[in-house]
């Protein structure tokens, strides 16, 4: 449902629907940013506590289970969100991001030790911060 105000230049017109309808699309792809944002924001919490629990504790096989779930939830989302959370990662070279060195690789060893990971961590956690700031 829209809101409606009267301008009262305009007699019984519904102007201020007009700017409501004008500006609602913008709202809620705002909205749905935000929203993706979050639960990529959750999801990338829960790869990075796996990641410092497997370094300090070892990698188990319920690890990796873990590991692939999360793998393929970043593998569907991500690219939905890449180009805002790239916008904010200045200082990377390479193939891939260090978001995608997190969850592309297919095991949590190879995650664990490969000589960026805690470089990726640190400008991954950044790039997300920034972009969460500005959604809010």
């Amino acid at each position: 449902m829209i809101d409606t105000f009267k301008n009262p230049s305009q007699g019984s017109s519904s102007f201020g629907a007009r700017i409501a309808v004008r500006f609602r699309p913008q709202a809620i792809a705002r909205a749905k940013l935000k929203t993706s944002l979050h639960q990529f924001a959750e999801h990338y919490e829960d790869l990075i506590d796996l990641l410092c629990s497997a370094a300090r504790e070892g990698i188990f096989p319920h690890k990796e289970t873990e590991y692939e779930t999360l793998r393929l939830w970043f593998q569907k989302h991500y690219v939905s969100i890449r180009p805002m959370l790239r916008s904010e990662m200045k200082d990377w070279e390479g193939i891939m991001d260090p978001f995608e060195e997190l969850f592309i690789p297919e095991t949590l060893a190879e995650v664990i030790n490969h000589p960026t990971s805690v470089q990726n961590i640190t400008l991954t956690r950044q790039a997300l911060e920034a972009c969460m700031l500005s959604v809010a």
